[in-house]
């Protein structure tokens, strides 16, 4: 079964930011001390597609913030992050690339 995630693409001053997470954690909010993240669907709830097609839009990112298990592991399966690129934000992993 294909894993599936969130991807809105946001176009703010002529920067393209693709947001990417897992699709389960779409709605949901988690905080660490004073971070606090929120899955909104205003921010990451665009489309709903399978994880590979969703990273193929990185290539027209200049920034993209990528979230979750299922989305960083398979990013750095197929090369495009290092296995110590990712933080982790209430347990949840994240990657923010600017070009």
């Amino acid at each position: 079964m294909k894993k599936l995630c969130y991807v809105k693409i946001h176009e703010v001053r002529g920067e393209v930011v693709v947001s990417i997470c897992d699709a389960d954690l779409l709605g949901k909010k988690f905080r660490q001390g004073n971070i606090t993240i929120d899955f909104s669907s205003s921010f990451f709830g665009g489309k709903l597609m399978e994880i590979d097609q969703a990273l193929m839009l990185l290539e027209t990112a200049t920034i993209a913030s990528l979230f979750g298990e299922n989305v960083i592991s398979r990013a750095i399966e197929k090369g495009l992050l290092s296995r110590d690129a990712p933080i982790r934000i209430a347990g949840i992993p994240h990657v923010q690339l600017i070009r």
